[in-house]
């Protein structure tokens, strides 16, 4: 049941990203007076589409739910030919043209996505990224808006809770924070075996609640092939050292998790101080993270055609698989998740690949240095390959996304 959950909640997270996206390019295209045909969500087969009484615009919901786009009088060739080839419409007889043709032929130059001026045309190709990057703002300052962060203010101090792992140790609210170079022992105890499993020193200085989780996780840094082999119920014995040479001594249990043979660790008892971000610091950290984001992403980008560059992509499956791990970390970070994948979005729609939006833009930006305009064939079938090859590479990480899963 789970599982069909995080598929319908995948798809509507992955169709808002969409949605927003090709909004952008829909609203400035009606700002600029351009007819759309169509406003697509999905690509592939038509399998739901409604049009308003006297509306010029067909909304569709299509099969593959992967994409979308906004139709618009005069991007393509076939406009264009149609257009350029009937000048005088009251010449053709009324049989030789579909409703569409007539409609197209009818409209004003200043209605076709060609016939406006090239600004206008940049703007709305820029529209969806811009809308993405707001889309990001919003999520990454709901995210900012409810995490809590260690309170500075309150550092040294701990909320222990009553009769605890850490309340046994003897280890207050005042203290968890001073140990800085210990010693550990583990040991295993049980009704069968008795023994020393594992000792050292570990130099580390306690900050949060995740460096005191780390004790378990250093003293459990084994060698490939190690196994400790522990069972249900088994009780790893710890000695620690404090930098002022005083022994404290905590157990924890393992317990049994329900419905598999695997174990997990009984709870510390241990709680920090924490607060939200202050107004002005939701804010700075939002854009801190949109402006880290985007590094990240175009530094990714140079590494894709290194040797191991195809295995740091992830494709659909990947992302619906971060989509199930974050959707049951908390709200906030099924916010931060899909935050980044936003900004992800408008960043490889503005490179200037043929068929993304960066392509569209660079087009403009030559033809409008040029003073002439590249003909509307040449750029169809440059951005259909573009599309095959992007389409192509989706396929093959998804493959390589799908074989990982076994």
């Amino acid at each position: 049941m789970n599982f069909i959950i995080n598929i319908v909640v995948f798809i509507l997270s992955l169709s808002m990203l969409v949605v927003i996206h090709e909004l952008g390019h829909f609203l400035t295209a009606k700002l600029f007076g351009v007819y759309c045909r169509e406003f697509s969500l999905g690509m592939g087969p038509l399998i739901f589409k409604y049009k308003g009484k006297n509306k010029e615009t067909q909304f569709s919901i299509r099969a593959i739910p992967l994409g979308g786009f906004v139709s618009m009088v005069g991007e393509d060739a076939g406009d264009s030919e149609l257009i350029g080839g009937q000048k005088d419409p009251n010449a053709i007889e009324e049989k030789e043209l579909t409703e569409e043709e007539k409609i197209i032929l009818s409209l004003p130059k200043e209605r076709r996505l060609d016939g406006i001026a090239k600004w206008k045309r940049a703007i709305i190709m820029a529209a969806g990224v811009v809308m993405n990057m707001i889309l990001a703002i919003v999520l990454f300052l709901i995210t900012n808006a409810n995490i809590r962060i260690l309170d500075e203010s309150k550092r040294g101090f701990a909320i222990v809770e009553e009769n605890s792992v850490v309340e046994r140790a003897n280890i207050t609210s005042q203290d968890v924070f001073k140990f800085g170079k210990y010693d550990y022992k583990i040991t295993i105890l049980n009704e069968q075996k008795e023994n020393v499993l594992k000792e050292g020193t570990v130099e580390k200085e306690i900050n949060d609640g995740n460096d005191l989780y780390d004790l378990i996780n250093v003293t459990f840094n084994l060698k490939k092939g190690e196994s400790l082999n522990l069972q249900a119920n088994d009780v790893l014995s710890y000695t620690l050292i404090t930098d002022k040479n005083e022994e404290r001594k905590f157990e924890l249990k393992t317990l049994k998790n329900e419905n598999d043979e695997n174990y997990s660790f009984q709870k510390f008892g241990v709680g920090f101080f924490t607060r939200h971000y202050t107004f002005s610091e939701t804010f700075s950290h939002t854009f801190q993270d949109v402006g880290e984001s985007s590094v990240a992403i175009v530094k990714a980008l140079g590494t894709l055609f290194t040797k191991d560059g195809i295995q740091q992509v992830g494709g659909p499956v990947a992302i619906f698989q971060l989509s199930a791990q974050y959707s049951a970390m908390g709200f906030e970070y099924y916010c931060l998740l899909w935050g980044l994948i936003s900004v992800n979005l408008a960043v490889m729609n503005f490179l200037p690949f043929p068929g993304l939006d960066g392509w569209h833009f660079l087009v403009l930006i030559v033809e409008g240095v040029t003073k002439k305009e590249m003909p509307s064939k040449v750029k169809n079938i440059v951005s259909t390959i573009g599309l095959m090859l992007l389409f192509g590479l989706m396929i093959l990480v998804t493959f390589k996304d799908i074989i990982g899963l076994f």
